[in-house]
């Protein structure tokens, strides 16, 4: 799974220091040095901070997925499909299954956003639809970046202040990551987008 940030430009945005995280009456504890702070960005935080992203935008993540393969139901009057992953790079294949359950593909449709617009009504039956499509994102948008690097960012600031608090001693940062001076309402209304025009149905 690709990052959606680093810790490079984590530390770029958050301007804090490796050795000013760790705690005061403990020499290179939490950190030895700034290879561990930044193993422990990437290999933790970043993660949890992308975890977060992904449940607020309704998304499993922003890769970019081929050939996947749905199966859906015809309801005999509607002209076009939804389906379930978004956005839709690229339809590949449009089947139909035929009374023998073969599956016969055609090529009498057209793609409009994410919706699939058949040339007449779908056919009716259980399970007769198959769309096999690319969807996802090509590179992780820049809005995304954006968001994960802030919010990792201002996690680390608000750790130099709070550094003798019990989340750092227990390991458990998905409370403070998701604390609205961290996970703060201007990140949330640039993820809005994403969450209304790109949530994938669970």
């Amino acid at each position: 799974m690709t990052a959606y940030t680093t810790a490079t430009e984590v530390k770029k945005r958050a301007l804090v220091k490796w050795d000013s995280l760790n705690y005061a009456d403990q020499v290179g504890v939490p950190f030895a040095d700034e290879a561990a702070l930044d193993s422990w960005l990437s290999d933790t935080i970043i993660p949890q901070s992308e975890k977060i992203i992904n449940d607020f935008c309704l998304r499993s993540d922003f890769e970019n997925h081929t050939n996947e393969a749905e199966i859906l139901d015809g309801n005999g009057f509607q002209e076009f499909i939804v389906v379930s992953k978004r956005p839709v790079i690229k339809v590949n294949k449009l089947e139909f299954k035929d009374s023998d359950t073969t599956w016969t593909e055609t090529s009498d449709y057209y793609v409009r956003g994410d919706q699939i617009h058949y040339a007449t009504v779908l056919p009716e039956g259980f399970q007769n639809i198959r769309v096999t499509y690319d969807w996802g994102f090509a590179v992780i948008p820049s809005d995304i970046s954006y968001c994960a690097a802030e919010m990792v960012a201002r996690f680390l600031q608000k750790r130099v202040v709070y550094k003798a608090g019990p989340l750092v001693r227990v390991g458990d940062y998905r409370v403070e990551l998701s604390n609205p001076d961290v996970f703060t309402a201007d990140l949330r209304e640039t993820l809005e987008h994403y969450r209304r025009d790109y949530a994938t149905f669970r």
